[in-house]
């Protein structure tokens, strides 16, 4: 599990958290314990020797696991040729309801396809390139546009996860917009 006060860190580390079943508790920040405000609370299966990724998306709460993911990542060893890059959809609230595909202008290609809400794919393979690449996220097998990450900058041999997230009904930065994000492992 990845933490600090935001995420993607610049640490990139993971918590230790004992094996089996566990529940995390999610709090408002306290001087002592007993003065946090408990947000809510979740269970989840830790098996030894795994990492795992947390992500919150629009109702933490709710019982379906799409609005709270809780992804093993199973990171691949890669040379000085390759990346590893999975796709998270977290949008939350969109009308259309439609798949969406991501673009790499770079290599003018779909690199994930027709991906619904609340879905997570495994890592894939990818070529790396020295040179930046704009993400595009499009409604599946169009050029419609609804989300752009520019100047998207990766190291070869490592994992990373690209996230669509906010609300897919709105646009503009006061209303928590449609938006992608990268991390690395």
């Amino acid at each position: 599990m990845a933490y600090e006060r935001y995420f993607p860190t610049t640490t990139n580390a993971y918590a230790t958290i004992p094996t089996g079943l566990q529940t995390i508790k999610f709090s408002l920040a306290a001087v002592k314990q007993k003065d946090s405000i408990e947000l809510f609370l979740k269970k989840v299966q830790i098996d030894a020797g795994k990492y795992y990724s947390f992500i919150i998306t629009d109702s933490v709460k709710s019982q379906i696991n799409s609005k709270a993911m809780f992804l093993q990542d199973d990171l691949l060893t890669y040379g000085a040729s390759q990346i590893g890059m999975r796709f998270v959809h977290a949008i939350w609230n969109d009308t259309a309801a439609k798949n969406i595909d991501i673009f790499s202008r770079r290599n003018n290609a779909t690199i994930f396809s027709a991906r619904s809400a609340g879905s997570a794919t495994t890592f894939i393979p990818l070529n790396y390139f020295t040179t930046s690449d704009t993400l595009i996220v499009r409604r599946a097998g169009t050029a419609f546009a609804l989300a752009t990450l520019n100047s998207v900058t990766l190291t070869p041999g490592r994992n990373y996860t690209l996230v669509y997230k906010g609300n897919g009904a709105v646009t503009t930065a006061k209303a928590k917009p449609r938006s992608l994000l990268i991390y690395g492992h």
